[in-house]
């Protein structure tokens, strides 16, 4: 009898320990390239929040994160197209519009990216020809700043989301990227002198927590709590300005307000769910921080 019983005991015990041991694996939240559906043809819908001082989101294990109370300033729309025929972006799966800003000018560019079974990144960019008068800046009539179409294919990159991703995961990257342009300036003896910002780039990125979240819908009231990871996200940009193959001229770098060997750090959260596409919600830290969120994150893969 003390044999069955000390048996009875441990199958109970063992019964107890699977249980719990299921149970503690389900809580964990993992995105994969099978649950992150992201087509390459779809319309993108985001809803900003801007100029919030909220604290960073918590981090851990079971966390609970309701930002049902964020008040939509202004929402747009983004369209995504197929890029997967695109030679001069080999892999790519989509591409979409995202402008850049150049100091005080908007450069039109169209950003394509790659979703496989490593990861969802970046894969190259390009930007269209466009031409500014810098007159303004410079005081003299006829000078230009032109920033040429150019096409820039990624061969290194690291993930944003990498594939699976889990509590506790964190990966790295370290990246130099070039923008292009041309300037004349009479007063400096410039005329369609070529020249280039490099960025040098830092980002670290780890999963820091998984749990519920709720965000606002489209109406305001709260969606129903979504099982989510937490990604937290270290940036730092160091930027060098060239022009004529050398270091930009002191002079010529004031009157742009740039700083030879600038650096910007930031910091950044992005919740993902299983079975969509994007973040549901993205929170920038910081006196300027702001917030984008994807109500249809409750309802769509997209």
């Amino acid at each position: 009898n003390s044999i069955k019983m000390k048996q009875t005991f441990l199958q109970i015990t063992f019964c107890v320990f699977a249980l719990f041991f299921v149970s503690l694996t389900e809580a964990q939240v993992t995105i994969d390239q099978s649950n992150f559906i992201r087509p390459p043809v779809y319309t993108d819908t985001l809803y900003f929040s801007q100029f919030s001082n909220l604290p960073a989101p918590s981090e851990g294990a079971d966390q609970v994160w309701d930002y049902s109370g964020l008040v939509e300033d202004f929402h747009g729309e983004t369209e995504h197209f197929d890029g997967s025929n695109d030679p001069e972006i080999p892999g790519a799966t989509g591409y979409y519009q995202q402008n850049l800003f150049f100091q005080f000018f908007l450069i039109n560019n169209i950003a394509y990216e790659t979703v496989d079974e490593n990861g969802w990144y970046m894969r190259g960019r390009k930007n269209e020809d466009s031409t500014e008068d810098i007159s303004w800046v410079t005081g003299s009539a006829g000078d230009i700043l032109r920033f040429p179409a150019t096409t820039k294919f990624y061969e290194d990159v690291v993930p944003l989301v990498k594939f699976p991703a889990t509590y506790g995961d964190q990966w790295n990257s370290t990246r130099s990227d070039t923008f292009d342009f041309e300037l004349t300036v009479a007063a400096f003896g410039l005329d369609s002198v070529p020249g280039f910002r490099k960025q040098d780039i830092v980002d670290t990125r780890e999963v820091v927590g998984y749990g519920n979240l709720a965000i606002p819908r489209s109406d305001g009231t709260s969606t129903e709590p979504m099982e989510v990871l937490l990604i937290k996200s270290n940036v730092t940009a160091v930027d060098s300005f060239f022009l004529g193959g050398a270091p930009a001229p002191q002079p010529l770098l004031d009157a742009f307000l740039l700083q030879q060997g600038a650096t910007t750090q930031g910091e950044a959260y992005f919740f993902y769910k299983p079975g969509f596409g994007s973040s549901l919600l993205f929170h920038v830290i910081g006196n300027d921080g702001f917030f984008q969120y994807r109500p249809q994150a409750e309802y769509s893969n997209l």
